[in-house]
C-alpha cells in the first residue's frame, strides 16, 4: 500500500542522515538526505521527526553555503510548523525566506512558498 511504502522510505531515508543523495547515469545532486527523511516523516505524520530532520538540513545546507538546499528545507520545515499548529513559527520561517533574493532564482521555490504562505495566511 502506499501508507506502507512511505513508512519504508522514511526508515531508509533517516538511515541516510547527512550524506548527500545522487542518482542517473550522471551526477544529479538532490541535497541532504535529513531534508527527505524530513519529507517522509512527515508523509507518515511524524511532525516532530519531520521538523527535528528539516532543521538539521537548514543547518547542513547553511554549513556548507547550499543557499537553495537551505530554502527548501526552510519552507519545508515552515509547512511542519504550519501542520503542528504553530503558524508563528512558520510565517516567521517564510518572512525570513521571503527576505532574501532566493526565490526568484526558483520557480519551483517560490510556488512552493506560496503554498505554504497560503495555508498559513487561511
Amino acid at each position: 500500500t502506499p501508507r506502507s511504502l512511505t513508512k519504508w522510505c522514511a526508515a531508509q531515508l533517516s538511515a541516510v542522515g547527512d550524506r548527500t543523495l545522487m542518482s542517473g547515469l550522471g551526477t544529479v545532486v538532490l541535497g541532504f538526505g535529513v531534508h527527505f527523511a524530513g519529507l517522509a516523516a512527515r508523509a507518515c505524520g511524524r511532525l516532530d521527526e519531520a521538523a527535528e530532520h528539516l532543521r538539521s538540513a537548514v543547518e547542513r545546507a547553511s554549513t556548507v553555503g547550499a543557499h537553495l538546499w537551505w530554502a527548501h528545507s526552510m519552507v519545508e520545515l515552515a509547512e511542519v510548523y504550519r501542520l503542528q499548529g504553530a503558524d508563528d513559527r512558520s510565517g516567521n520561517v517564510l518572512t525570513a525566506l521571503e527576505g532574501t533574493d532566493l526565490p526568484r532564482l526558483s520557480v519551483r521555490l517560490a510556488r512552493r512558498m506560496a503554498e505554504v504562505r497560503g495555508a498559513v495566511s487561511a
